[in-house]
């Protein structure tokens, strides 16, 4: 996972990242920005992932894929929810080939139990345009929903994902980026060892791993009050959800933020803004601290709050995250990462 805008492939980031695959594009890649396309509706605005590629004739066959698998719904919702995605999909031509290959039909491809694993293996969280995905350290290696492994590389200025080259970059939608490929990706499974699977399990979801650790009781709590409220969408994409990153300030860094803005615990824990702040230390995508470090920092990334956060590296090597650092970092879960941080992140909303 190390996307420019992802922000936190290297520490953190993928689409997710961590973010951790690849990207190609048709046309030439030293200007890739210049490639953009977007689909306007009607009324001028771009649609979500799933409605963008029903527009386009060239991905009806990935359209009826999504459509027919057992799960389906729980496939297109996850891509009509806020996101950001990255999606490689496959065109037509790319189907053809893969079933002439596995001497499978159309009707076989849509019947077979392996559909969905397989349609999710194509999407990464996180937005990562072509631009974000070159200015990566490639190769690297990035988590699709489907929880495997995608690589990414560049080869003769091609993005190739999962072996597969991108032909047409940066099809934007209001909650991701799609980018077509040539070919159907077989990504890797990320299960490489009996030991590896050993230590997956004995891992737990991300509130589950903070509620865990002492020093992080004043976040957990006030993950437990914004679950209760309003606007508990993020504490449930969070819980249910990922990959996710989590920057967490530890309990002296809620002491300062709360001596500094002069509140209570208990008026932080009863403000309306509550969820809001938590939203901004969390963004879609796995991210690791290497993945941070392999980045061309500083970067923005956008959060779940909807702002766009900061990261950075000092002259020392220290990462900052919208200003605090970094202190504890690589806190594994079963749905993503978690950074120990030292201050409370207040940014600007997007």
């Amino acid at each position: 996972m190390a996307p420019n805008r992802l922000t936190l492939m290297a520490m953190c980031g993928a689409v997710v990242v961590t973010l951790t695959g690849s990207i190609v594009s048709a046309a030439p890649m030293e200007n890739p920005t210049a490639q953009k396309i977007e689909l306007p509706s009607s009324t001028g605005e771009l649609k979500p992932i799933v409605q963008t590629l029903s527009a386009l004739p060239e991905y009806s066959t990935l359209v009826a894929a999504v459509g027919a698998t057992d799960d389906g719904g729980a496939i297109v919702d996850a891509l009509a929810a806020a996101g950001p995605f990255t999606v490689f999909a496959p065109n037509n031509a790319a189907f053809t080939t893969f079933l002439e290959l596995n001497g499978l039909t159309v009707e076989k491809l849509l019947a077979s139990p392996d559909l969905s694993t397989i349609l999710a293996n194509h999407a990464v969280a996180g937005k990562f345009t072509a631009a974000d995905v070159l200015a990566m350290d490639l190769p690297i290696e990035v988590e699709t929903l489907g929880g495997s492994k995608l690589k990414i590389e560049k080869v003769d200025g091609d993005i190739i994902v999962g072996g597969q080259k991108v032909v047409q970059p940066d099809i934007m939608a209001t909650n991701g980026v799609i980018h077509g490929m040539d070919g159907v990706v077989m990504a890797t499974d990320p299960q490489t060892s009996d030991s590896t699977d050993d230590a997956k399990d004995e891992l737990q979801p991300i509130v589950e791993t903070l509620s865990a650790l002492p020093d992080y009781s004043t976040l957990v709590a006030a993950v437990g009050v914004a679950a209760d409220s309003e606007e508990k969408k993020i504490v449930d994409d969070l819980v249910a959800g990922g990959p996710y990153t989590v920057f967490a300030p530890d309990n002296a860094a809620f002491t300062a933020f709360l001596e500094k803005s002069g509140m209570t615990a208990e008026q932080i824990l009863a403000s309306p803004d509550l969820a809001g702040i938590l939203g901004n230390h969390v963004v879609a995508g796995k991210f690791t601290a290497a993945d941070v470090l392999a980045m061309d920092l500083p970067i923005e990334v956008p959060t779940l709050g909807g702002a766009m956060l900061k990261i950075d590296k000092t002259t020392n090597g220290d990462v900052l995250v919208g200003g605090q650092k970094v202190v504890k970092p690589d806190i594994m879960a079963t749905n993503g990462v978690i950074h120990g941080i030292n201050g409370v992140i207040t940014v600007p909303t997007a």
